[in-house]
């Protein structure tokens, strides 16, 4: 099953999108998604996932994951932020943004 957009449609949702790389995956055997896009859709449906809990979801080294994740906050989609019942740990979750697509940061 080939996907089909048509430009007058609106865009993909993260789960629609997760349901058609599934698709495809069952289908194909083949992973259509990068891990970056994967991550950000598992941060979508589980926010605030703790730093190791993202990097076992990944697979990634630490030092592969660490890169990918510098990459993810440069381009302001996803912040690290301290637990606030244990300083100890970093959770991730994706950075939020308004209609004009700057952060609550930015105001």
């Amino acid at each position: 099953m080939l996907i089909d957009h048509r430009p007058d449609e609106p865009d993909l949702s993260f789960s629609e999108l997760e349901r058609h790389a599934s698709q495809m995956h069952a289908e194909f055997n083949i992973d259509v998604l990068r891990t970056e896009a994967k991550l950000l859709i598992e941060l979508s449906k589980n926010p605030g996932l703790t730093v190791t809990q993202a990097m076992l979801f990944t697979g990634r080294s630490y030092r592969g994951f660490y890169l990918m994740l510098e990459r993810l906050i440069a381009r302001e989609l996803v912040e690290m932020t301290s637990d606030p019942n244990d300083k100890r740990i970093r959770r991730v979750m994706l950075k939020r943004r308004t209609v004009d697509g700057s952060t609550p940061l930015d105001s």
